[in-house]
């Protein structure tokens, strides 16, 4: 956790996404709860139809309340990460110890998107049974579950 809990850490994290500009802030001391939070703005390398949704880039707002450690050296965070177009992701990350020097987080939760309106003009010029698969895509990738699991090394 130690690795994790550092500005230069959570700067590096996303700048590895691409981000044109970053920020981090730490609240709390180890080994205590401690909430870790970035701010970053990424390009939006989206379709045209996305883009006109939420513009050139995306600011997104990622924060992680983590629990105490227990005897273990387990601890359980939740995560909010809020996007400046209409998504979200809410869940949990679980910190669990993997092996010498090593650390495994998994994480768990919800990715969903909140459609504006649908107005069929957006689609002009679009076939109907294109235009069906086009909305039948968006509401299909509008919420759906997540888990990830990674392994790091600490130390």
């Amino acid at each position: 956790m130690s690795l994790l809990a550092t500005e230069e850490f959570i700067i590096s994290k996303c700048e590895a996404t691409g981000s044109l500009s970053a920020e981090a802030r730490i609240d709390g001391m180890l080994p205590g709860p401690i909430t870790l939070i970035s701010i970053r703005v990424l390009p939006a390398d989206l379709p045209a139809p996305a883009k006109s949704l939420v513009g050139e880039t995306i600011t997104v707002t990622e924060t992680q309340n983590w629990s105490e450690a227990d005897s273990t050296g387990h601890r359980t965070a939740t995560v909010s990460v809020e996007f400046s177009g209409p998504m979200k992701f809410e869940g949990r990350l679980q910190l669990d110890r993997a092996g010498d020097n090593e650390s495994s987080i998994t994480t768990t939760g919800k990715f969903t998107a909140k459609l504006k309106k649908w107005r069929p003009n957006k689609l002009r010029g679009t076939s109907t049974p294109r235009r069906k698969l086009l909305v039948s895509n968006w509401a299909k990738s509008a919420a759906f579950p997540c888990r990830e699991t990674r392994a790091q090394r600490s130390g």
